[in-house]
C-alpha cells in the first residue's frame, strides 16, 4: 500500500485542480445553460464516456473554454493510471480490472481513511 500512496502524493495537487476545474464547469454550466440543455450536456458526457466519442454540444464560450482546459488536463493523467498498471502487475492482480479497483481504492478508500481517520 505504501507505493500507491507514493503514486498517490506524486499527484494529490493535481487531483485537486481537475476536481476544482471539473465541479467548477458542471456549477458554471447550471447557472448559464436552461435546466434543459444542462440535462442534455451531463447525458453527452455520459455517453462520450461511456462511448469514447461525440462531438462536444455547442456551449458558450466561456464554458467551451473551461471545457478545453479540463480536456487538455486528462492526458497527465496517462503516467498515473500507467504506475497503476505497473503496480497491479507487481502485485499480480492480473483481473482486466485490476488498475480501475487500484483507481478506485486509492480515490475513495484511501482518500476516506486520511480525512476521516480510520486505517484501511
Amino acid at each position: 500500500m505504501e507505493q500507491l500512496q507514493q503514486l498517490h502524493q506524486s499527484y494529490v495537487e493535481f487531483f485537486a485542480e481537475l476536481a476544482v476545474a471539473q465541479v467548477k464547469f458542471w456549477l458554471d454550466c447550471k447557472q448559464a445553460l436552461s435546466p434543459e440543455d444542462y440535462h442534455k450536456v451531463r447525458r453527452h458526457f455520459y455517453d462520450s464516456w461511456v462511448t469514447k466519442g461525440g462531438k462536444d454540444p455547442e456551449l458558450p464560450r466561456n464554458l467551451s473554454r473551461q471545457l478545453q482546459r479540463i480536456k487538455q488536463m486528462y492526458p497527465k493523467l496517462q503516467p498515473y493510471f500507467d504506475g497503476l498498471g505497473d503496480l497491479a502487475y507487481r502485485w499480480k492482480l492480473r483481473a482486466p480490472w485490476a488498475v480501475l479497483v487500484l483507481y478506485l481504492h486509492d480515490m475513495y478508500v484511501s482518500d476516506a481513511s486520511n480525512v476521516f481517520g480510520f486505517i484501511v
